[in-house]
């Protein structure tokens, strides 16, 4: 496995996983974003790899954590910040991938956001720096009509409407 085949799964198969994970409701805040997407890439690379993967990485050569921070070996290739529903890079995400491409010289950043809005998939605007370093993908729920409503409804249970366990 190398770099390029690592790239091409987080364009490309990433996406489609954390996508079917948000429609299954496995996915219903940032920080399940964060579980599903480490799993998905721990599946991708095996156990038995140079390939690593921490998340929430604290870097001091960029001063900020980065969502998850992707080595081989020892060596950090790709940096990759997650958010939920958000549909455009902020300024803080932008400046922490940058510190990452800079000045701890990984090979590409990412930026991907899940929304459960009714549109398709999106890939925001890119700036001319951003150029084969930093990539942005907005991963829509896709839903529209009713079938969004009953997904909306069945979300709740596991936030706001959350019941409580049964004990013994």
């Amino acid at each position: 496995m190398n770099q390029l085949d690592v790239c091409r799964f987080i364009s490309n198969e990433l996406p489609k996983k954390l996508k079917a994970d948000l429609r299954a409701l496995k996915i219903v805040k940032e920080a399940d974003i964060e579980c599903s997407a480490y799993f998905h890439l721990r599946v991708f690379f095996g156990e038995r790899t140079e390939w690593r993967i921490l998340a929430r990485k604290y870097v001091p050569a960029t001063g900020h954590y980065i969502d998850l921070l992707i080595f081989n070996s020892d060596i950090p290739i790709v940096a990759i910040e997650l958010k939920w529903a958000k549909k455009e890079i902020t300024n803080k995400d932008r400046a922490s991938l940058e510190k990452a491409l800079d000045d701890l010289k990984v090979k590409k950043a990412y930026w991907i956001s899940l929304t459960t809005s009714e549109e398709s998939d999106d890939t925001p605007p890119r700036n001319n720096g951003d150029q084969y370093r930093l990539f942005q993908k907005v991963i829509n729920l896709g839903l529209q009509g009713d079938a969004r409503k009953k997904w909306m409804h069945a979300r709740r249970k596991y936030r706001q409407e959350m019941r409580n366990g049964k004990n013994g």
